[in-house]
């Protein structure tokens, strides 16, 4: 008979799940569980800082829209300052980024007033916020229906 060459922990790991021993599976469901929370994208930061995202006129396919994203510490008060990227991805796969600048164009107001959606179809438009002190904070929405002739059904 061949040594094994596999590890004695990959060994260890595969007896524990050709066994069935229920602690090895309650430890690897919450190390999952740990994994998906830390992903997970939020419109709140650090100190409670939230943003909102905004899109003005309606989105329509090849004209200009106003992306706009408003930034708030916990107390509600504006937070200046900021970097702010606005970045549009279509549902399906396949199709290049629509990436823009915000600039602040009042005390925790920022506008991104060159956003083209360059397809018809369906969006999700994400601002992402990185704060003075260098936290960072995201937001998507979803921006149903673009088309050439009418805005989007959101």
């Amino acid at each position: 008979m061949e040594p094994d060459s596999r590890s004695q922990e990959s060994q260890a790991v595969e007896a524990g799940v050709s066994q069935g021993c229920p602690g090895f599976a309650a430890a690897l469901v919450a190390l999952c569980l740990v994994s998906l929370v830390s992903c997970r994208s939020e419109a709140t930061g650090g100190g409670g800082a939230t943003i909102s995202l905004d899109i003005s006129p309606n989105a329509v396919v090849g004209q200009p829209a106003v992306v706009t994203v408003v930034a708030s510490d916990a107390s509600g008060a504006p937070i200046t300052d900021a970097r702010v990227e606005v970045e549009g991805n279509m549902r399906h796969a396949g199709m290049a980024p629509v990436i823009a600048q915000a600039a602040e164009v009042s005390a925790g107001r920022y506008a991104a007033s060159d956003f083209v959606f360059t397809m018809g179809g369906d969006w999700v438009v994400t601002a992402r916020v990185v704060l003075p002190d260098g936290t960072k904070v995201e937001k998507s929405i979803e921006v149903p229906g673009v088309s050439a002739t009418r805005g989007s059904a959101r």
